[in-house]
Parts: C-alpha cells; sequence; structure tokens
C-alpha cells in the first residue's frame, strides 16, 4: 500500500510572521477627523457674512460729547465775540460784531467736523483692523488644519509601509517554507520509488533463482 503523502504544516516561523502581519493590520490608523475643522467653518461663516462698514456719527457718544460741547463753545464764542464788539461801539451792536460772532460760531462748527472726520476715520480703520484680524485668524486655523493632515497622512503611509513588509515578509517565510516542504516530498518520494525499485529486483532474483 502506497504511503500517505505528509500534509504540509507551517512552520512557527511562519505563523509568527503571519500574526505580526495581521496585528499590523489591526493597527491601521483610522480615518482622518480634524481637530480644526468646526472652527474653519465659523471663521469662514463670519468672514463671509460680516455686514458692510457703516458709521452712523449721531449714534457715537464721543461724537455727541463733542457736538454739545462745541455748540457750548460756539455760543460763548459769539457772546464774546459779540461783547468785545459792542465794547467798542460804546455798547451798540453793530453788523461787523455780528458778523465776527456768526464767524467765531462758525469756527467751533467747523472744529467739530474735522473731528467728526477723524472719528470715522477711526471707526473705519477698526472695522478694517477687524477684518484682517479676522481673516489672520482663519488663515492660522487654515495652517493648523494642513499641519494636522500631514501629520496624518505621513503616519498613514508610515503604517502602509511597515505593513506591506510585515506582508512580503510572512510570504516570503511561507514560500521558503513551502518550498523546503516540497523539497522533503520529493525525496520522500525518490527514497520509497528507490526502495519499491530494490524490493522488485530482489524479488525478481528470488524468483530467478530459489532463494
Amino acid at each position: 500500500m502506497e504511503e500517505e503523502k505528509k500534509k504540509y504544516t507551517a512552520s512557527a516561523q511562519v505563523e509568527q510572521a503571519r500574526q505580526e502581519a495581521q496585528a499590523s493590520d489591526a493597527r491601521k490608523p483610522g480615518a482622518y477627523v480634524s481637530k480644526w475643522q468646526q472652527q474653519l467653518d465659523a471663521a469662514m461663516e463670519k468672514i463671509l457674512n460680516r455686514e458692510k462698514f457703516s458709521y452712523n456719527l449721531n449714534g457715537d457718544a464721543l461724537y455727541r460729547q463733542y457736538k454739545d460741547q462745541a455748540i457750548q463753545n460756539g455760543r460763548l464764542a459769539m457772546q464774546d465775540t459779540l461783547g468785545q464788539a459792542a465794547a467798542m461801539t460804546g455798547g451798540f451792536g453793530s453788523s461787523y460784531g455780528q458778523t465776527a460772532a456768526q464767524q467765531a460760531y462758525r469756527q467751533q462748527m467747523a472744529n467739530l467736523g474735522d473731528k467728526a472726520s477723524a472719528l470715522y476715520d477711526k471707526a473705519r480703520s477698526e472695522y478694517d483692523r477687524q477684518g484682517t484680524a479676522d481673516k489672520q485668524a482663519y488663515d492660522l486655523l487654515l495652517q493648523r488644519e494642513n499641519s494636522s493632515q500631514n501629520q496624518y497622512k505621513q503616519n498613514l503611509a508610515a503604517w502602509e509601509a511597515e505593513n506591506q513588509r510585515l506582508w512580503n515578509r510572512y510570504d516570503q517565510a511561507r514560500s521558503d517554507d513551502y518550498g523546503a516542504y516540497r523539497d522533503e516530498i520529493k525525496d520522500d518520494q525518490w527514497l520509497r520509488e528507490f526502495q519499491q525499485a530494490q524490493e522488485q529486483f530482489y524479488e525478481k532474483l528470488r524468483r530467478q533463482y530459489g532463494y
């Protein structure tokens, strides 16, 4: 009866290589999850939905303070100018005095206009500064997001390279191990065939010479 062929069984080295490769599979980084996307969305929404610049002069408390002061100073200047003109004319009013008083008042109002312009420029500068700050905040968040994505890609690439190395090592170990098994099978088969040929030879001698 022909001897049953020995079945292939992976060696301990091959089994260890397989387990290490499978363990590497389990260490695969999960899907990328952004730590900054929510803040990025909020920052972008703030930029896109920003109201256009507007300035309400009368709504500025500082302007109202300047205005009240200018009106008061204008009236005082008018009164002072009229008083000086009356003193020069012996207590009688004159068209010159009235004109000078009006000029003194208008001067105070002109000063108020300069302050109003300065307040407008200040408000506009603050609006522009805030817009720049919002964009810089977004850019900073974007830099952090890009850095986080790059780090994830590097980690994933490192895992892929190591995982591939471990599976290649397993494939090579199994191939070598199975090759050795096949060589062993061939040796056993040759030995059996030799033994069978030898037995047939002796059997032929016994039949031919009776021993």
